[in-house]
């Protein structure tokens, strides 16, 4: 089968986390095969050069792939990878923000690492590139989230504590916190949001939440904001 890729990508430069596997993988091939220049944000950072190493030798100059060490579950490991981007003088085009955790379990921790990797880390990122997609008038932005996240699956205190949120980034805030800080040995999931991985439904409705939060506080440029499940 021949794949005729109308979209021509030389000169731009694109990031995708969670680069190694997956649809993450697939997002920093396609992108390589029409001429970008991809960013992998990886952990594993071994597993990243040699996906750099098989992508730039496939696509015989197309497009190339330079692997850097991200991991979304540190603050501090999101904050040197936006810090390494701005030093190398690396403006960014468009943001995959792909990496995620499934956390099987009901914990305070499981909550609070589900947030930091599936919400916290994309919005830190969306916002260390938006304000050069903004001055360059152009840009991208992906947020990969998930069925899970939709608000049918919360209690109705909670699912409309999430509908509102979005509209003030001080709500949004707030409801962060008030995930990240809950007592699960006294709250059970089922109080909060129904099914299975409760954790991993909490960080994509933040996502989802924060998604549409930036949407509404963007006032110019040709840059979007989108979330895909």
């Amino acid at each position: 089968m021949v794949v005729t890729r109308t979209h021509e990508m030389r000169g731009v430069v694109a990031c995708v986390t969670g680069a190694t596997r997956g649809i993450g993988r697939a997002w920093a091939r396609e992108l390589v095969a029409r001429g970008a220049v991809v960013v992998l944000g990886v952990r594993d950072l071994a597993a990243g050069r040699e996906l750099e190493e098989e992508l730039c030798a496939a696509q015989s100059g197309a497009g190339c792939a330079r692997a850097m060490y991200f991991d979304a579950g540190c603050v501090q490991s999101v904050q040197r990878f936006a810090m390494q981007l701005s030093s190398d003088g690396v403006c960014i085009d468009v943001l995959i923000n792909n990496a995620a955790v499934l956390h099987e379990t009901w914990s305070t921790e499981s909550v609070r690492q589900s947030i930091q990797v599936n919400a916290r880390a994309p919005g830190a990122l969306l916002d260390a590139v938006l304000p050069g997609m903004l001055q360059r008038g152009r840009g991208r932005i992906v947020n990969v989230s998930s069925g899970d996240g939709e608000l049918a699956y919360f209690s109705t205190a909670w699912r409309e504590r999430l509908d509102n949120a979005w509209q003030d980034e001080t709500r949004v805030e707030n409801l962060f916190e008030a995930f990240e800080t809950l007592d699960t040995d006294a709250v059970a999931a089922q109080d909060i949001v129904h099914g299975d991985q409760p954790a991993y439904k909490i960080s994509k409705a933040m996502l989802n939440c924060v998604t549409r939060a930036r949407i509404l506080s963007l006032i110019s440029g040709q840059q979007q904001v989108s979330g895909v499940r």
